[in-house]
Order: structure tokens, then sequence, then C-alpha cells
């Protein structure tokens, strides 16, 4: 079964609805999702911290391009696999732009979930405590 949801129109909208989302991942019981989740989030905060000490001279820049490069051959793969069943093979073009920014997106909505702050959904605000 496909589940669809209408895109957020905003980027506001769109980080609630991630909140929400990845606030419930601590009520389920699949614990393959969980796992899966903590290596995304591992390998996103990896990215990060690759990024920031190659910035900052402490790390060489080969390790975050491996690391990156690990990442987008993956995630692409998937991506592919995933457009092509849902027949959206167009999107793809916008991955590139979107592998960059996903390590920062990830880390923002994984703190902010883990935050447990409240969000809007419906014009109601809802906790996610």
């Amino acid at each position: 079964m496909i589940v669809s949801t209408k895109p957020e129109s905003t980027l506001n909208n769109l980080l609630q609805q991630r909140i929400r989302w990845a606030s419930k991942t601590s009520a389920t019981n699949n614990q393959f999702g969980k796992f899966v989740g903590i290596i995304v989030l591992l390998m996103n905060l990896l990215i990060i911290v690759l990024l920031t000490t190659s910035v900052l001279g402490i790390s060489s820049t080969s390790n975050l391009f491996w690391a990156f490069g690990f990442k987008f051959i993956i995630d692409s793969t998937l991506i592919l696999k995933s457009l092509y069943f849902t027949n959206q093979l167009k999107s793809v073009l916008f991955y590139p732009f979107i592998a960059i920014l996903h390590p920062l997106f990830i880390l923002i909505i994984s703190f902010l979930s883990i935050l447990k702050i409240s969000v809007v959904w419906k014009k109601r605000q809802i906790s996610t405590k």
C-alpha cells in the first residue's frame, strides 16, 4: 500500500510535519525502522562533523568527500527505485541539490523532535511529548 500526502506549502509547515512524524518514532515497536533511523541520523551527523572539521582544517576534505559519496550512492539508489515505482522520475533532477542540504535538514528535524516542541497541525497546537 502506498500512502500519499499533499506537499506542504511552506518551509515552516514542512518542518512542523517532519517534527510531528519524527516524534512518533519512539512510540513504534518496529525495531528495524528504529535501527535504520539511527543509522541515517549518524551518517548525516558524520557528514556535518566532517564538513565542520574540514572547514576548520582539523580533518582532510577527502574524508568528507568519501562519506558524502557513500551516502549519495546509497540514497540515490533508494530514491531512484522509489521515483521509478511512483512514476516520478523527473524529480531526480532535484536530488543533487537536495543531497547537499539533506544532512542539515535531518539533524535539525531530529534535534527539534528530541526537544519535544509543540507543532501546529490543522490549525491546532499539538504536543509532541
